[in-house]
């Protein structure tokens, strides 16, 4: 049988303890609002990412959140410059990688942070001033009268709750996003990202660099390399269906015979998926009570960068479920319309991507934009 976790309601029920749902939680508990963030999975936990904070995130964190993380978040080499992001493919030889975009004429900051993304996730959900439950898997919700009311387990126990409102901050393969519009999965394709981190060994290629790689392998998009205290992180990207390990034995190859890279033995591995909802512009931004946010949305920039647009989405969410209810409003078509600046960027940085290729842009292999 449920139980009733709240005696109240709370304001707003945030689905994901990422950058979005702690922005999300922000912009809440800011203006006095209550919030409560549902985690599946126990904080600290890791999560497959770069772990680069781009330029623009570190431009929201300062606004949003007072500030970038301590020092106890990042990786050596702490800064990674943006010329020093450099793509790499056969008869090409080395190229500019870019990986961020700027915003109406406006440049961002080029000294890429290098943060432990478990460390960063955590710091940003204690931070936004919500009460955080974890190990605590959302499974399901329904609509009634003006509340959303929630099913989670939190750990063996299952819970209800209430809430006004439930924001989606929960990746892009969103369970929030799939009970409110089953048939959006229909509209965009999606990628496997599978990183794995090996003990780093002396290699032929600089330390400070991120590296990108195509052409390696028949059945891989891409692949990458960069430097974390004494790990590599090494991922690939690959189309939804097919193994990545044979992949990342391909880029391992590959690295050893060009570059003379030989890595040591792995540590850890982690994967996710990708979508390609940012390049059809048919965002899926929530109706009615639900509200959803970064990845979830299919609010994503170039290449894959998440953390900014989470940052923003999310917060620009929490600000229009403030604003709904102080006002009465729609805080969905308020959310809508706060975030067409994001739209805007998304849509230009898209001209300038250099991960997918266009039959990977669209559910009917089409290219989009």
């Amino acid at each position: 049988m449920d139980n009733l976790l709240n005696d109240g309601n709370f304001d707003a029920i945030i689905v994901g303890a990422g950058p979005g749902g702690a922005a999300t939680a922000k912009a809440l508990t800011q203006k006095g609002f209550n919030a409560v963030i549902l985690e599946k999975r126990r904080l600290p936990r890791h999560k497959c990412c770069s772990g680069l904070l781009f330029g623009e995130s570190q431009v929201l964190l300062k606004e949003y959140f007072g500030g970038l993380p301590p020092e106890e978040l990042y990786c050596k080499p702490k800064i990674i410059n943006a010329s020093n992001v450099v793509g790499y493919e056969e008869g090409r030889g080395f190229y500019e990688w870019y990986w961020e975009w700027p915003k109406k004429k406006i440049s961002f900051p080029r000294d890429y942070l290098n943060i432990w993304r478990d460390k960063f996730d955590f710091w940003l959900a204690r931070q936004s001033g919500a009460e955080i439950l974890n190990p605590c898997a959302f499974k399901g919700f329904s609509l009634e009268r003006d509340m959303v009311i929630v099913k989670a387990n939190k750990g063996k126990e299952s819970i209800k709750l209430r809430g006004k409102y439930l924001i989606g901050a929960d990746g892009a393969s969103s369970k929030v996003r799939d009970i409110l519009d089953p048939d959006f999965k229909k509209t965009y394709m999606e990628v496997l990202v599978y990183q794995v981190y090996y003990r780093y060994q002396p290699m032929g290629l600089l330390q400070d660099h991120f590296y990108v790689f195509k052409n390696f392998s028949p059945h891989a998009l891409l692949g990458g390399l960069h430097k974390k205290d004494d790990l590599l992180a090494i991922p690939v990207v690959v189309p939804k269906g097919v193994n990545p390990r044979p992949c990342m034995e391909d880029l391992k190859n590959f690295l050893r015979k060009k570059f003379n890279l030989k890595v040591g033995k792995p540590v850890r591995q982690e994967s996710t998926f990708m979508n390609s909802i940012s390049f059809t512009s048919k965002f899926c931004q929530g109706r009615e009570r639900v509200l959803l946010v970064g990845d979830a949305a299919g609010l994503i920039h170039m290449n894959g960068s998440g953390i900014d647009t989470a940052l923003d989405s999310g917060y620009q969410a929490g600000m229009a479920v403030a604003r709904a209810i102080k006002t009465g409003g729609d805080a969905v078509n308020l959310y809508y319309d706060q975030t067409q600046d994001i739209r805007d960027h998304i849509g230009e940085c898209n001209k300038h991507q250099q991960m997918f290729p266009v039959s990977f842009l669209s559910a009917d292999g089409q290219p989009c934009g």
